[in-house]
């Protein structure tokens, strides 16, 4: 008897804990260090370049409390027809590097010329959930889009067809820069 209570224990324990991680999105480690909580934050920005709804940012970060910094790159999407509602993602240079990666592969292997069928989508998902992609428009040619919560289509904002070589551009002086 005691077996089956333990096993149905078990279980109930193990689907609440799945029910919980299932609501949350993995944050990267500059989201983290920017959410550190008891602690006194300093944040400072440096515009980097506007694209449509896409603010991009440099973002320092300091811990008063025991000095550790950070800078990291931080996406902020407005939504249209409001100035108070914004959707944000901060990356650490890993996340940059894999971003740089795509773009460079979507410029030299997809958007340069129309796809083989029409109904054409590219995309990648970073580790923190955030997703880049583009997609083919007949009237307009490939469309890039970004996300800053893969599963929340809020969070998106597209990108003109020629504003794709711009952020190419922006994330690799950023990374030439150097973020942490």
């Amino acid at each position: 008897m005691k077996k089956p209570l333990l096993f149905i224990c078990l279980l109930g324990g193990a689907c609440n804990l799945l029910a919980q991680d299932a609501g949350s999105k993995p944050t990267s480690p500059a989201e983290n260090f920017a959410n550190r909580k008891g602690t006194i934050l300093q944040k400072r920005f440096n515009e980097i370049d506007k694209i449509d709804n896409l603010n991009i940012q440099v973002e320092y970060i300091s811990d008063q409390s025991n000095n550790d910094k950070m800078k990291c790159l931080r996406f902020d999407i407005q939504e249209p027809n409001s100035t108070a509602v914004s959707f944000s993602a901060l990356l650490d240079s890993g996340e940059v590097d894999e971003l740089i990666k795509f773009l460079n592969y979507i410029t030299t292997n997809i958007t340069n010329r129309p796809p083989a069928d029409p109904n054409t989508e590219i995309s990648y998902t970073d580790k923190y959930n955030l997703l880049i992609g583009c997609y083919w428009q007949k009237n307009t040619g490939w469309i890039l889009y970004l996300r800053t919560d893969a599963q929340n289509t809020a969070t998106e904002t597209d990108i003109d067809p020629p504003k794709i070589q711009v952020l190419l551009k922006d994330l690799l002086s950023v990374k030439q820069e150097g973020i942490d």
